[in-house]
């Protein structure tokens, strides 16, 4: 399962970052490596999209967003697909 949170910090030269304390606020590409992805996140984040569309599923429900939605994502597992995005922009503690 794809650690969504850790990846980010893991790569700062790939995921422009910046951190304050336990903050982090980053823009990212999507990563992606298949049209959807299970993942999970230790932390719970803001998900802004820059560009493009992306559609989120939990257990309880989907959520689809493009540019200029905003979307809180509480820690744990979802699912998500990547239709047309391209950037994205994350606000979390980690």
């Amino acid at each position: 399962m794809y650690n969504f949170v850790d990846v980010i910090i893991a790569d700062p030269a790939g995921h422009r970052q910046f951190r304050s304390g336990d903050q982090l606020m980053t823009e990212f590409t999507c990563p992606l490596e298949s049209a959807q992805q299970d993942m999970w996140s230790h932390a719970s984040y803001f998900l802004y999209v820059l560009e493009g569309r992306k559609d989120w599923q939990s257990a309880d429900s989907k959520v689809e967003l493009r540019a200029g939605d905003m979307a809180f994502v509480k820690k744990g597992a979802a699912s998500w697909s990547s239709i047309s995005e391209r950037r994205s922009a994350c606000s979390c503690s980690s």
